[in-house]
């Protein structure tokens, strides 16, 4: 056979460069057989190409290059679902920890209010008393009023801000 130009692929007129894999190898060898049994018996163009085809088809150890690239194919969609897979449950994951972070962060912001309510609650007490107690001594002392100075909603109103 006369070479092609240097430009052209040799494996496209049937050649084996250095650098071709055994599988090309396998490949060009059974072709070369199939379209040779088939001129041998005389059939013509079209039973060269279906011998060459034939031939291939059977492949090295049974396996046609279609079969094994489907299959190659099907692997790698049951990878990618499984990695989906792993995907979504990592999210969900994170996810969760996610709103466990926020409700803790939640219950200590509660927390810290109602602990500021309960010590404005105790000023708030603290103050009626001490008022109480400065009536108290006012008319035991003998002084007027008494009753009349107990504490305003305003008084109890300065006592919750100075906390």
């Amino acid at each position: 056979k006369p070479r092609p130009p240097a430009d052209v692929d040799d494996k496209a007129f049937g050649f084996l460069s250095a650098t071709s894999t055994a599988a090309e190898k396998a490949r060009l060898a059974i072709a070369r057989a199939g379209r040779a049994s088939a001129s041998a018996s005389g059939k013509g163009a079209g039973a060269i190409k279906k011998g060459a085809r034939t031939a291939s088809s059977a492949g090295a150890g049974g396996t046609s290059t279609i079969a094994r690239l489907v299959e190659e194919k099907r692997a790698e969609e049951a990878r990618k679902r499984k990695l989906a897979t792993q995907t979504k449950k990592l999210d969900a994951q994170v996810a969760e920890e996610c709103a466990n972070r926020d409700r803790e962060r939640a219950m200590a912001m509660a927390s810290l209010v109602a602990d500021r309510e309960v010590r404005a609650m105790h000023a708030v007490t603290d103050r009626v008393r001490e008022m109480e107690r400065d009536a108290n001594e006012q008319l035991e002392d003998g002084e007027s009023g008494g009753i009349d100075e107990t504490p305003y909603p305003s008084e109890v109103v300065r006592a919750l801000s100075d906390d």
